[in-house]
């Protein structure tokens, strides 16, 4: 190797490197035959300094386009998530008061309410409210049930809205 020569960075997982190789130009021809005659490829580069501002000025120009694009996008996301998610609460709403009024009847005798638990608090706010709700002559049919055919009774509704996986 001539000693312009340069590794110009880590080698590919097939054990391909890149070097950089400095000539003089009468020589180039007869290095780069001895080159492909060892088996490396070797390849001419001609300097644009014309070409490479081009060039700059359309990265800068595609990046801008990029931004801008991505600006555009996440608007888009933002807004139709704050408008499905304000449909899936209606939706919550919307179930809890027909529950209520099919469990407790008309015209309705309870209140609804949002309840934001601290992390890892909803079991101590759930057992709370049996507490506080429950009646003495159903205290058996209570709490969640371990077999698949009977349903979980509380003495109150509990419609738990939980956040989409990507948001966790």
């Amino acid at each position: 190797m001539p000693k312009s020569a340069r590794f110009l960075g880590p080698e590919d997982k097939d054990g391909n490197q890149l070097w950089r190789v400095t000539v003089m130009k009468n020589q180039a021809a007869d290095y780069q035959r001895v080159l492909k005659k060892n088996g490396y490829q070797a390849q001419m580069f001609d300097y644009d300094a014309e070409q490479y501002m081009a060039d700059r000025k359309l990265e800068a120009k595609l990046k801008i386009d990029n931004q801008s694009l991505n600006d555009k996008i996440m608007k888009t996301t933002y807004h139709n998530f704050n408008n499905l998610f304000q449909s899936l609460l209606h939706l919550k709403i919307m179930r809890t008061f027909v529950d209520g009024v099919l469990r407790f009847g008309i015209p309705p005798k309870f209140f609804m309410a949002i309840v934001k638990p601290n992390k890892n608090q909803d079991k101590k706010i759930m057992q709370r409210l049996e507490d506080q709700f429950k009646e003495e002559h159903l205290k058996d049919m209570y709490g969640v049930k371990e077999d698949a055919q009977d349903e979980d009774f509380f003495p109150y509704i509990s419609n738990t809205l939980a956040l989409p996986n990507f948001l966790q």
